[in-house]
């Protein structure tokens, strides 16, 4: 997992209107003898009374592209007879709205991103792809992405209109270019992103230590749980605070940790002359790391985190070997599974 820049579903329309809708072409001026693909309408649905969620009759195809890896395998394990390809959402699409979903291709983690710049820069796209802000305004450039500012006032349900501005429109703002909608942005909530202290309360118990108030107190937990056997097991092979090569991570990083010192390097804030300033350059980014530092020196942090991704993580603590992570609230799930 890395740290996620505001991404956007470039899209004819997310799952629901393919491209013969963008074509913005009335219905007496469409030349069917020109181009097949206009012949291609959405029939009135038997289940959705609105029209963004009508079915296609015939079928329509709508091409990915998909970053797979660990997560996703495992998920996949699980449904016996499911596959990325042919499961129970892709066949939900196709009898629900008469798209065929296909995968131009996939590939994991390094190697998605580097093809996926490969395929922005020749152009040669899928009708469905979730790139970042940056790569959204290169395809803006290039002109080969539409505008979708009439297509999701059309077709775009209430409930979703309602969704999508919940929390004021820097959503869709996020997506918009000289004031034209280019891209449908993936649903990001506030609340979610609030980042907690997972504590195993049972190692807090047998060692007899009470729940930190301070970060002085949680340093000393994460100590506590390194090198005062809690799993009882008569061997030296705990830690406390997780912490992966990815520092930056919703779960297993180290930004609210960072916060715990009043370090925000990863935003600009206020300082107490009321000027802009970098979080990343101030004073408390150096008490933060010092800490850091002088745990991993003491051993409290894994002396390989560098080399460990979400994913090696995860099994140390699955297997009990860990006792304090900091991370959202899916986090603690996620890394139990």
């Amino acid at each position: 997992m890395h740290k996620r820049n505001i991404s956007i579903y470039i899209i004819l329309f997310l799952f629901i209107v393919a491209s013969v809708t963008l074509m913005s072409c009335d219905d007496d001026s469409i030349d069917t003898k020109e181009d097949s693909l206009i012949q291609v309408q959405p029939q009135e649905s038997k289940f959705y009374a609105h029209k963004g969620l009508a079915k296609y009759e015939p079928e329509i195809e709508l091409h990915f592209v998909r970053e797979t890896g660990q997560g996703l395998n495992e998920l996949i394990n699980h449904l016996p007879g499911e596959t990325l390809e042919k499961n129970r959402w892709t066949e939900l699409y196709k009898q629900m709205l008469g798209i065929n979903i296909i995968y131009d291709w996939k590939a994991e983690g390094d190697v998605f991103s580097r093809k996926l710049g490969s395929v922005i820069t020749s152009g040669n796209i899928p009708d469905v792809v979730w790139v970042n802000d940056q790569q959204l305004r290169q395809l803006y450039r290039a002109g080969l992405i539409e505008d979708l500012t009439a297509v999701y006032e059309e077709y775009a349900t209430s409930f979703t209109k309602e969704v999508y501005t919940m929390e004021g429109s820097r959503l869709i703002e996020s997506a918009t270019i000289d004031g034209k909608m280019m891209g449908i942005p993936q649903i990001d909530s506030t609340i979610e992103k609030a980042q907690y202290i997972w504590i195993r309360t049972d190692w807090l118990e047998y060692l007899e230590l009470a729940e930190p108030k301070t970060m002085n107190d949680l340093i000393e937990i994460s100590k506590a749980f390194t090198f005062e056997d809690p799993d009882q097991n008569n061997i030296d092979d705990t830690l406390g605070l997780a912490i992966t090569k990815h520092l930056w991570d919703p779960v297993m990083g180290i930004t609210n940790f960072m916060a715990g010192f009043d370090a925000y390097p990863g935003i600009w804030i206020e300082n107490e002359y009321g000027e802009l300033v970098n979080g990343g350059v101030q004073e408390e980014v150096k008490e933060a790391l010092s800490v850091l530092q002088n745990m991993y020196k003491a051993g409290i942090l894994d002396d390989e985190f560098f080399l460990k991704d979400g994913n090696k993580v995860k099994k140390q603590i699955a297997a009990g070997k860990i006792g304090i992570l900091y991370g959202e609230q899916w986090g603690i799930i996620c890394s139990r599974c």
